[in-house]
This record gives C-alpha cells, structure tokens and sequence, in this order.
C-alpha cells in the first residue's frame, strides 16, 4: 500500500489500482524513479504539509485576526493526522489530497475558477473519494449564489469521477 506505480516501474506486475483509483502516483514516479528512496518520500510529505500549512494560514487570514490565524497554524501541525503523517510511512496519497483540497478551498475563495478546477481535479486523481468533496464545493456554490459555472462544474465532475473510476 502506498507505492503506486513504483512496483512496476521495478518490473513486476502488480497492479496497484486495485484497492483504491490512485492516479497521483503516476505523476510521482518519474521522481521516484529518479530518487528511489523513502527519503524522497519524507521530503514530499515535508513539503506537502508546509504548501498546505501556507495556504491553511492564507485562508485563515480572510476570516480571523492575526494573532487567531497563527493559533490556526499551530492547532493545523497539532491535529492528529497530521502528525500522523509523519509516524507512518511517508508517500500516502491522503497528503497529497490534503494539499490539493486546501489549495481547492483556496482557490474557491480567492473566485479563481480554472485554478480552483486543476487543484479539484488534481485532488480527485490523489483518491477517488475525494471527488465527492469536489462536488459538496457546488452546494455551498449554490448557497453562496455563485454562477452556474461553480454550480454544475464541480457537481457533475465530481460524481461522474467517482462514478467512473468506481
């Protein structure tokens, strides 16, 4: 569990789509391939939690005072799976579907739709579940009376990916 395409890259046949739609793992390998180590996998996680960590902080920034905003940052390293992260082994998808979900939410805030759909589609390809979060963004579009664009766009691509690859 958690090595993705690696495995073949290696030469054997092991097919590791099968537990979960994991399409992530295909733009890591090349790296992986370069730099075959958990090292590498650390160093991916590492960077992960401090992208999302930037934007957890920039998120909060709209919404909370300064001095709040840090407790947001402090309590965000703090949280249970965070930290686990790191007592695991490195190179799970969940990190990288965290990035890409907050990124999404970022994104969402900031109205910056072609950004907000790479970062959804990039998180859905982390996990196929994470489609369906993709697609809660169109009902709180929906409450915010967003445009139709941010409507249907993340409804209908988020249950048709989870459709599709389930």
């Amino acid at each position: 569990h958690g090595k993705g395409p690696f495995l073949s890259l290696y030469g054997t046949h092991h097919n590791d789509l099968v537990g979960h739609f994991r399409l992530i793992w295909y733009a890591i390998a090349p790296l992986y391939r370069l730099f075959p180590s958990a090292f590498t996998l650390i160093v991916l996680t590492i960077l992960c939690t401090t992208v999302t960590s930037m934007l957890v902080v920039k998120i909060a920034e709209n919404y909370l005072k300064p001095g709040f905003t840090f407790a947001v940052f402090v309590l965000f390293l703090l949280y249970p799976t965070t930290i686990s992260m790191y007592l695991r082994f490195g190179g799970r998808e969940t990190q990288y579907a965290m990035l890409f979900l907050t990124a999404s939410l970022f994104f969402y805030i900031k109205e910056r739709f072609l950004a907000f759909a790479i970062t959804s589609l990039l998180t859905s390809c982390c996990i196929e579940y994470t489609s369906l979060i993709v697609a809660g963004f169109a009902v709180l579009a929906w409450m915010q009376h967003r445009t139709a664009r941010w409507i249907w766009s993340p409804l209908v691509f988020g249950l048709a990916y989870f459709i599709i690859v389930n």
